[in-house]
């Protein structure tokens, strides 16, 4: 099979609306990496099975949007990398471009040559 660069929907499912990492005591987070980080809880899993959200965190994850930063609107590489990890800007403030974006030539390259090496293949 080849590799090709293909859009993405989103980054990760971190910014999904129903995607959760849940701590054994019932709280929701939207990153991993905040996971044991209660501050940045998004919500709480009850014992009744109701989910309470913490509406401010929440927000944060399902309102960010790559395309309302100038260098990202900017970007030839956004539709690929939708902006890369969320967490960076989210709690960080802070960008961190995907690795794609200084080395688009090489992968396109290499993308070529592999279906060139498919083509070449089909033909014997």
């Amino acid at each position: 099979s080849r590799i090709k660069p293909q859009p993405k929907a989103n980054a990760c499912l971190s910014i999904g609306t129903g995607a959760y990492g849940v701590d054994p005591f019932g709280n929701l987070y939207k990153c991993w990496m905040d996971i044991g980080s209660f501050e940045h809880s998004v919500g709480r899993l009850e014992n009744t099975g109701e989910v309470k959200y913490n509406q401010v965190e929440i927000l944060k994850w399902l309102s960010y949007n790559p395309f309302n930063d100038n260098d990202c609107a900017k970007c030839k590489i956004l539709p690929l990398c939708v902006g890369g990890c969320y967490y960076y800007p989210i709690r960080l403030g802070q960008k961190r471009c995907c690795e794609l974006k200084y080395q688009l030539k090489e992968y396109l390259l290499l993308c070529a040559s592999q279906i060139d090496a498919q083509k070449q293949n089909e033909r014997r």
